[in-house]
């Protein structure tokens, strides 16, 4: 997508998936914001809401690769701690002490680590108590499957290298299936 003043330079882009990018070309969630700066720009983000309403209501957190989640637990000591405090019962908070838990003790899939790779990836990935088979597997975009691993089935955190030197560059899928079951999925880019 462009606009007139353009100069035919893409500006968005909605992949098959559904998936927007704005000034990214190969969008890798439902909304990929790529932030870059822009020659003679001064915003620190590019990302910026106007005019929000106030109210009571949940944190928004940024992990390390940019995907936003949302927190019931704010910055210690700071004017939002009191709506943190009155929001310690609610569906959202339980599902979250859930997950939490879940990282203890039930299945986890991790970031792809270097992601872009170039020959070999390492993921982390943590299995519960009673696994019985477990593998992680490679998908295309298009739904084909290109590899699977088949993983130790001890529960705890373990860690597998993938070999992507046999993927062409590109964005690939990865999940972590137990029992017969996807647990996880997350997403890697191969870069030769």
């Amino acid at each position: 997508m462009g606009n007139a003043n353009s100069n035919g330079i893409e500006r968005a882009r909605i992949n098959r998936y559904g998936y927007m990018g704005i000034a990214a070309s190969a969008p890798t969630a439902k909304l990929h914001v790529n932030c870059s700066a822009v020659a003679g720009q001064s915003n620190p983000s590019n990302v910026r809401f106007q005019n929000l309403q106030g109210g009571a209501g949940k944190y928004l957190v940024i992990d390390s690769n940019g995907y936003v989640y949302q927190s019931s637990t704010g910055p210690t000591g700071s004017a939002f701690a009191p709506a943190a405090q009155t929001a310690t019962s609610s569906p959202l908070n339980l599902d979250l002490q859930n997950q939490m838990n879940n990282l203890k003790n039930g299945p986890w899939l991790g970031e792809s680590q270097p992601n872009s790779s170039n020959g070999s990836t390492q993921i982390e990935y943590s299995l519960p108590a009673g696994t019985s088979t477990a593998t992680c597997q490679v998908y295309s975009l298009d739904g084909r499957l290109l590899s699977s691993i088949v993983l130790n089935p001890s529960s705890g955190k373990n860690r597998i290298t993938v070999d992507t030197g046999k993927f062409a560059s590109g964005m690939y899928i990865y999940s972590l299936v137990i029992n017969g079951k996807a647990t996880d999925t997350k997403k890697m880019v191969v870069s030769h």
